[in-house]
């Protein structure tokens, strides 16, 4: 709790939640997130997988992928001030970030060696989009007298057309790992 406190004064914080299986690490995890994120407030988890530790970064990349998914549904100034801020915080222009040899090449110019990069295919952002939308809707029927029903069903609704209109030719998601320079020399 003290780390949402310093969050809403606008100080990001990271949090980790390890233990052993079966305990309720994702229990807390949910219900800390119905308690404290604000109505403004944005909240990101991602989930280690065992059939997926093979992907390098999985569970970050999950993790960043539900703040895309938030990010979409807001309104278009919110996402343009969203797109500005982290552009501006990461020293960027929006020219910079439209390819993926465009995304290597600003690494390479800060100095960072390339180490893994993938992105995704049409059918792989597609199929990821299908789990999602199948996700939330087979939750929904599951559990109608969920208060968070209609809102959710909402959400889903809007993402849905939202991606079907523009996402399949904008949105898509990219890995990118790099060292320091300085690093080289620790191998």
């Amino acid at each position: 709790m003290g780390a949402n406190g310093r969050s809403v004064r606008c100080s990001p914080e990271l949090v980790l939640v390890s233990g052993f299986s079966g305990i309720g690490k994702s229990s807390v995890v949910n219900e800390l997130h119905k308690a404290i994120v604000p109505p403004r407030g944005l909240f990101v988890a991602g989930k280690f997988d065992q059939y997926k530790r093979d992907i390098p970064y999985a569970t970050l990349a999950q993790a960043f992928q539900a703040l895309v998914r938030q990010l979409l549904v807001k309104s278009e100034e919110d996402l343009a001030a969203w797109c500005e801020a982290l552009l501006a915080a990461l020293g960027a222009k929006p020219s910079e970030f439209t390819s993926h040899a465009g995304n290597v090449a600003a690494g390479i110019e800060e100095g960072l060696v390339p180490l893994y990069s993938r992105v995704s295919s049409d059918d792989e952002w597609d199929h990821y989009e299908g789990l999602y939308a199948r996700a939330v809707e087979r939750h929904l029927a599951a559990h109608p007298g969920d208060p968070d029903h209609t809102a959710m069903r909402d959400k889903i609704r809007g993402w849905r057309e939202a991606y079907l209109e523009w996402g399949r030719e904008t949105l898509g998601f990219g890995y990118y790992l790099f060292r320091t320079r300085a690093e080289e020399h620790a191998w």
